[in-house]
């Protein structure tokens, strides 16, 4: 029998039922999976691997000028007291690791599709759904760089990431870094023979944290921030330390560079250890849109959404950088929701983005 659920809300459902956790990723489930609901619609898609397990699904509709509708279909890990993820429904909303960030939002484009006749599309539309947007964005970059001609003659483009169906026209860039501080090891009843590595990185914490707290202070969207957000040092609980790593999680502001934000950090380190080793582990520079851009005068006309300005890093910054694709990211998740331990999505912002994606395509291509 037919369920007379949305079709937003089973893709949802069904979409968070697929383990797609990264690490490790395994995405080509989902592709596999949205192949099967693109091709119900008589759409044809492409699923393209990267590595063992780890794939991106595409498809292109129609010629000339295009937009690209996009989002990602990998999540962060489930939470530590959780050994599985299945969907459940309460009061509105659809529970589930993946529901706000961003399954939900990747069911509700799917869902546009429906009743739209393909065959006729006057213009182009490209969708895009990637892999590993949650840890090193391999999916988008193997796409930018060994299928570029995917993108040939996309103006535009929306991010579906957790907007709140507001329209987020820029975001702060990210440095990710590592910071190795050395020791030497000694028995741990005779620590002056040694050269405890921790103790170096715990003062290098400390003058990060004094960073941190000047910072937060001011809470404006437009201040840098940095977290500390992993240690690892150490061999056993006998043993001085000879190594200890410390990762840095560093937002830029617009008008600031990764690089500077990098030697501000580097600096810093070699005040503690002289010999510490410093890597970057990713580096992505803010990205706006232009205001006046018409892709954010139509959205505005369309909607009629708030817009605004985002501390956390999308993807819109690689294609816009790389393929020159003028995007914003509106979405139905509530950033407050992602990575969150209850992670949730609005079944009324779902519906409500179904019908402002299937209108986008409607304008665009029909």
């Amino acid at each position: 029998m037919k369920s007379s659920e949305p079709t937003v809300v089973r893709l949802t459902k069904e979409l968070i039922n697929i383990n797609t956790e990264n690490p490790p990723g395994r995405e080509v489930e989902a592709a596999r999976y949205m192949r099967s609901y693109l091709k119900g619609l008589g759409i044809r898609s492409e699923i393209i691997e990267f590595a063992p397990g780890r794939a991106n699904i595409v498809a292109g509709i129609g010629k000339g000028e295009g937009i690209m509708l996009n989002g990602h279909i990998d999540t962060v890990p489930f939470p530590s007291n959780r050994l599985g993820n299945l969907a459940s429904v309460k009061a509105g909303r659809i529970y589930g690791r993946g529901a706000a960030d961003m399954k939900g939002a990747v069911a509700s484009i799917l869902a546009s599709l429906e009743g739209i006749d393909t065959e006729n599309f006057r213009r182009r539309l490209l969708l895009v759904f990637v892999a590993d947007e949650e840890s090193k964005f391999k999916g988008s970059t193997y796409l930018l760089s060994k299928r570029k001609r995917l993108f040939k003659g996309v103006k535009y483009g929306i991010i579906a990431e957790p907007s709140g169906l507001k329209i987020r026209l820029g975001q702060k860039g990210i440095l990710g870094v590592k910071v190795g501080f050395t020791g030497k090891m000694a028995h741990g009843s005779s620590p002056w023979l040694g050269d405890n590595a921790i103790y170096k990185a715990a003062s290098f914490v400390q003058e990060i944290g004094k960073a941190r707290e000047a910072v937060e202070v001011d809470k404006r969207e437009e201040k840098d921030t940095i977290a500390v957000t992993r240690i690892n040092g150490g061999v056993a609980g006998n043993v001085i330390p000879d190594y200890c790593e410390v990762h840095i999680d560093k937002r830029v502001a617009q008008g600031s560079k990764t690089a500077a934000a990098f030697e501000q950090i580097k600096k810093i380190a070699k005040r503690h250890d002289n010999d510490a080793r410093i890597e970057i582990k990713v580096a992505r520079e803010p990205y706006k849109i232009d205001p006046n851009s018409k892709l954010v005068k139509w959205l505005i006309g369309l909607t009629k959404a708030e817009t605004y300005y985002a501390r956390t890093y999308t993807e819109a910054e690689l294609y816009g950088r790389i393929a020159g694709i003028e995007c914003v990211v509106y979405g139905p998740g509530e950033s407050r929701w992602s990575h969150d331990p209850n992670e949730s999505v609005s079944i009324a912002n779902l519906k409500r983005a179904t019908e402002t994606y299937r209108s986008i395509i409607k304008r665009w291509c029909l």
